[in-house]
């Protein structure tokens, strides 16, 4: 690349050497430099505890997904990558006493064997190799750390689990502190798999050649801060920097303005009127539902073929018509009458919802742990759209 850029410029073929420049440089930046290096470090290094045996008893380990996936000609069925260290960690912590359960982070279905997740072949193996004596338990299908935050917060609730051990990479530490916080659950944070800080082997110096391990660094570096831009603008986590909330620090708190309030159980209060909402996009119940849609769209993917039509379209549908009748209600708020029809639309469908997830998971296509997960967004938005139909002037404008 640099003999084509030379060889751009020799020919004054001055936009093309531009072109080809910019890629030149960065590559040469962020894999011939210690600069990737020194970000990687530098983000690590809040996270690093020098005494694990201080660390105070909890009620629960949880080692957030990622660092295993599904494989089918491993021995035990999945193979450990470079978080694996995550489960070692938490392992570790509760063979020291720290905790009386783990709970493993969700993943991902195997293609074609939806009630399969990584996480409970882990746990199978956890239990069968005697590794621990607590109880072990996993978060079934989760697609990202959002995910994970809701399901424990339904699983701890059961439970009555208060002090939580959140175990997870060093980079990943910020973000997922504060997915947890914004659920209302304060976590001691344990951070592993540190890429940079501590590691002799990736401190190197400058290479005329871009070294491959610089390149992962860069990417998982890209990954949480924009992962943590993501995550902000859809209104998962606070604004408050990485939700650094530990158990000592555990209480109630007040973000400004009605409907902000958060408990200790972490229940937002329900939406009033008198709160600045802007469009449908802002009602809780409705990012409820969307969640939930979305949730099921990535579930029925790995349904089988014969069922696209009887099953899965029918399961999608219903699930995305929960939101749009929520968002027409809004909209025509201004009848009283059309409003609560709608609603109770969106009510319909809802229960519609609960049926196509009690037929997935009598023909095998969603492990239980799942079905219940989702089963309790719908019950949570039928409650609402329940509390909304019976209280419409509270939502309706006055004519």
């Amino acid at each position: 690349m640099v003999l084509g850029v030379l060889w751009l410029l020799c020919r004054r073929q001055w936009r093309s050497a531009l072109w080809l420049g910019f890629p030149t440089v960065l590559l040469f930046v962020v894999g011939s430099t210690p600069l990737v290096d020194a970000l990687v470090a530098r983000a690590e290094r809040p996270q690093a505890r020098a005494d694990m045996d201080r660390l105070a008893e909890a009620d629960v380990v949880v080692a957030l997904g990622g660092g295993y996936y599904l494989s089918e000609h491993d021995m035990f069925g999945f193979a450990l990558d470079a978080g694996g260290s995550r489960v070692l960690t938490a392992l570790e912590l509760v063979r020291r006493g720290k905790a009386k359960a783990l709970v493993l982070g969700g993943s991902v279905p195997l293609a074609g064997k939806p009630g399969v997740v990584a996480s409970s072949l882990v746990q199978e193996w956890v239990l069968a190799s005697g590794l621990t004596t607590v109880t072990v338990t996993n978060l079934g299908l989760c697609a990202n750390t959002h995910d994970e935050a809701l399901r424990f917060k339904e699983l701890s609730a059961q439970r009555g689990w208060r002090k939580v051990i959140l175990v997870t990479s060093a980079l990943h530490i910020p973000r997922s502190v504060a997915v947890f916080a914004a659920q209302g659950i304060a976590v001691v944070p344990v951070a592993c798999d540190f890429q940079a800080y501590g590691v002799p082997s990736m401190q190197g110096d400058f290479s005329p050649f871009p070294r491959q391990y610089r390149f992962r660094h860069f990417a998982l570096y890209l990954h949480e801060k924009i992962g943590w831009l993501v995550y902000r603008w859809r209104g998962w986590v606070g604004a408050e920097d990485g939700g650094r909330r530990t158990e000592d620090g555990r209480r109630k708190t007040e973000r400004g303005g009605a409907g902000h309030r958060t408990d200790d159980g972490g229940r937002r209060a329900e939406e009033m009127v008198s709160e600045p909402i802007l469009s449908f996009r802002d009602l809780h119940i409705y990012q409820v539902a969307f969640d939930l849609q979305q949730r099921i769209f990535k579930a029925t993917k790995c349904f089988p073929k014969e069922e696209t039509y009887s099953l899965t379209d029918q399961f999608r549908r219903a699930s995305r018509s929960i939101g749009a009748n929520i968002a027409e209600a809004w909209q025509k708020r201004r009848y009283k009458a059309h409003f609560v029809c709608k609603l109770s639309d969106a009510d319909g469908e809802q229960a519609e919802t609960q049926h196509w997830f009690a037929t997935s998971f009598a023909s095998g296509y969603i492990p239980e742990t799942e079905q219940n997960s989702m089963l309790s967004r719908c019950e949570e938005i039928g409650r609402k759209l329940g509390k909304m139909m019976a209280e419409p002037e509270k939502w309706c404008p006055r004519s």
